[in-house]
């Protein structure tokens, strides 16, 4: 492949990157791949000299744009670009497994307002555009040779957008009543993870009872509601201890927990490591 002028994070474990040219000049798909990223991954820029798209296959994390944050999970996408700064990490326990596509073009891709995008958003799609497999397979065709790089990346890109619209389109129907307190729950724990405690408290939050939240969870979600809050503290646990700034028992605090003993044990059941091995 040719050398790429675009900047690559070094917070990778695994990838796969298909390239049409080093400078690319003319609008359009000049650049994509795959990405199993490091725990520690984030991204804390100003500005991007390309139009990014960016899609999670797997993990969750956060993003920070526009002003706003946003949850990230399986089927989230972000698009950002010239002029736009962002925030963008995983969770330690979780890292992103996530396809990313560049574009050259000078103002906002037309392509990506046409599917419902715009320049610093971030949304969960409700059903993936396609199995990973398949856009795997689409990388490794390219990579090799057995088809044209053009044509791949021209593919890679209107699986994805193409899922977008429909997506959108969706969107416009109401959803039924359990994904809203579903999204409203996770909106709330998003918010607030720090100061709830207890599954009773997230319940009276949400003025739901603490039954129905778990058979919600039960169906849109691979953890209970209260074990969904523990994560939230310990990722954000980790954040901090990765900082290296305050004290563990300070960190313990500030998540929500007053006897330091407890919070250890908790963050070595849910990381699979004792904050004091955590370093900055």
């Amino acid at each position: 492949m040719s050398k790429l002028s675009i900047e690559l994070s070094p917070q990778v474990k695994e990838s796969r990157y298909l390239s049409l040219t080093r400078r690319p000049r003319a609008p359009g798909v000049f650049f994509a791949g795959f990405e199993v990223c490091a725990p520690d991954y984030l991204i804390d820029r100003q500005s991007f000299p390309f139009w990014i798209l960016e899609y999670i296959d797997e993990g969750e994390g956060e993003v920070r744009v526009r002003g706003k944050k946003h949850l990230l999970r399986s089927g989230s996408v972000i698009c950002y670009g010239p002029g736009i700064p962002i925030h963008f990490y995983n969770h330690a326990d979780r890292p992103f497994h996530k396809y990313f596509f560049c574009r050259n073009d000078t103002a906002f891709p037309e392509r990506w307002r046409q599917v419902g995008l715009s320049p610093g958003s971030a949304r969960t799609l409700a059903m993936p555009p396609m199995q990973g497999d398949v856009l795997d397979q689409l990388i490794h065709e390219g990579v090799h040779g057995y088809v044209e790089k053009a044509t791949v990346l021209s593919a890679l890109e209107l699986i994805v957008t193409t899922g977008i619209r429909r997506d959108s389109q969706q969107a416009r129907t109401p959803k039924d009543g359990p994904a809203q307190v579903y999204d409203l729950v996770m909106q709330v724990l998003h918010e607030n993870f720090c100061e709830i405690n207890s599954l009773a408290e997230l319940a009276d939050r949400t003025g739901y009872g603490a039954e129905y939240l778990c058979r919600v969870f039960k169906r849109y979600h691979n953890e209970s509601p209260y074990q969904t809050l523990l994560r939230m503290k310990m990722n954000e646990a980790f954040r901090l201890l990765k900082e290296g700034r305050l004290r563990v028992m300070d960190i313990a605090e500030q998540v929500g927990f007053q006897d330091p003993l407890h919070f250890s044990r908790v963050f070595r059941k849910v990381m699979g490591m004792a904050p004091s091995t955590v370093s900055a």
